[in-house]
């Protein structure tokens, strides 16, 4: 092997050794369903029905309309992308933390 003398390879000093993160704080689930609820009342405020299907009030995804986007006028399209993103992303961590805080009360 054949090593490059301007590209050293990195190396951690020893004291560097098996360093982990705690996790971050988990947001309030009032707060998750706060924000879900936002998301609902901008769905319907901006007629977002026309793009987006709902499915089961829990995920988001695009109509059949690929063929079209061009012809969409790009602010829209990209206010779309982020409501159904932030709008899954909610969901899905209120199904995950509600999970979770299920099995704690069992145990």
């Amino acid at each position: 092997m054949i090593v490059n003398p301007s590209k050293l390879p990195y190396e951690l000093p020893n004291d560097m050794v098996d360093i982990s993160t705690s996790k971050p704080p988990a947001p309030l689930l009032p707060q998750i369903r706060d924000h879900i609820k936002q998301l609902k009342q901008e769905f319907e405020e901006f007629e977002y029905g026309k793009y987006l299907d709902v499915y089961r009030d829990s995920y988001a995804m695009f109509k059949d309309f690929y063929r079209y986007r061009r012809y969409i006028e790009k602010d829209l399209l990209h206010r779309l992308t982020k409501w159904r993103g932030d709008f899954n992303l909610a969901n899905g961590l209120l199904h995950e933390f509600g999970r979770k805080r299920r099995k704690k009360t069992d145990e």
